[in-house]
């Protein structure tokens, strides 16, 4: 199993990311503590009651993780 980190983001949220700070990913995530890109604050957007959500192989899960926070669940 590789080594990994749980890093806390600005949001609340909790990922698991690789000990490994040469991958942007990681990178990004350890100095940001968000995710820059322009689609992850649209898709909170749209985040409304009843919505529901198909995780399907996003990687590390940001964007479904931050679509269910905002849903509560």
């Amino acid at each position: 199993m590789q080594p990994h980190w749980t890093l806390n983001l600005k949001t609340g949220l909790k990922v698991n990311v690789p000990a490994d700070l040469d991958n942007p990913v990681t990178l990004t995530l350890f100095e940001l503590e968000d995710w820059p890109e322009p689609e992850y604050a649209f898709w909170n957007q749209l985040a409304q009651p009843g919505l529901r959500l198909l995780d399907a192989d996003t990687g590390y899960r940001l964007y479904a993780l931050s679509l269910a926070q905002a849903l509560q669940g």
